[in-house]
């Protein structure tokens, strides 16, 4: 399948920005339902293991994959906050400097949903 252009651009911009969090030191945290939730834990088991190429363990959890933690928060907060806490629990802040407004913009709505 041929992936239409302005898709196909979003993508890699997605995965050059994941790929500086990543050998930045950062984390990525990925949940899912269903079959979503497959796909994201495929993805942090080739991050944490290796997909092609022998390297470092990159930082990835599949937030949903810890049953005990999301069946405790689902119950003792809502079905609704089962994936939100897992974030709040092991976000790392990203330091940086300067004042990108992209990066403000982007915290505040990050803010806006309790990130």
């Amino acid at each position: 399948m041929r992936w239409a252009g302005p898709a196909r651009r979003r993508l890699r911009r997605c995965g050059r920005q994941l790929a500086a969090v990543l050998n930045g030191g950062g984390r990525l945290l990925a949940c899912g339902n269903g079959g979503s939730a497959a796909e994201a834990q495929h993805l942090t088991a080739e991050l944490v293991g290796r997909f092609r190429d022998e390297r470092i363990p990159l930082s990835a959890i599949a937030l949903h994959a810890d049953t005990s933690a999301v069946t405790a928060v689902a119950n003792g907060y809502g079905e609704e906050e089962m994936f939100a806490r897992g974030l709040r629990a092991h976000a790392k802040r990203r330091r940086r400097t300067g004042g990108s407004e992209r990066w403000e913009t982007a915290r505040r709505r990050g803010s806006e949903t309790d990130v």
